[in-house]
């Protein structure tokens, strides 16, 4: 993501003044960037909760799930409730919306995790 915004921010320099840049990224400053909440709560000597089984995850929507051609794919809600219609029509499933499976982020909880 942040080798595109690069490109982009370049091409759009070019755009606007007709000069090209350098753009570049790196593995390390990547995987800083994604796990700097971490390293930050790390650094100042914070207490992790420990990891939960899959049947116990504190959001079903953030868990990886195996697609049907064996790819793995992570989805994240924020806001399971405000954000749930909006999945389902995004994916496809409006009719989950209305589910009484799925209408609670606890019965998609309790569905999801089985």
């Amino acid at each position: 993501m942040s080798l595109f915004g690069a490109i982009m921010s370049g091409l759009y320099q070019r755009e606007q003044t007709g000069k090209g840049c350098k753009v570049s990224t790196s593995l390390l400053a990547n995987g800083t960037w994604a796990n700097s909440v971490m390293i930050q709560a790390g650094l100042a000597d914070a207490e992790y909760r420990d990891k939960r089984p899959r049947d116990q995850a504190y959001n079903f929507i953030s868990l990886n799930y195996r697609t049907k051609d064996k790819e793995l794919i992570k989805l994240t809600l924020v806001n399971s409730a405000r954000d749930w219609a909006p999945f389902c029509n995004a994916i496809g499933r409006p009719e989950f919306i209305e589910d009484d499976k799925f209408f609670t982020h606890e019965k998609r909880v309790k569905t999801c995790l089985c």
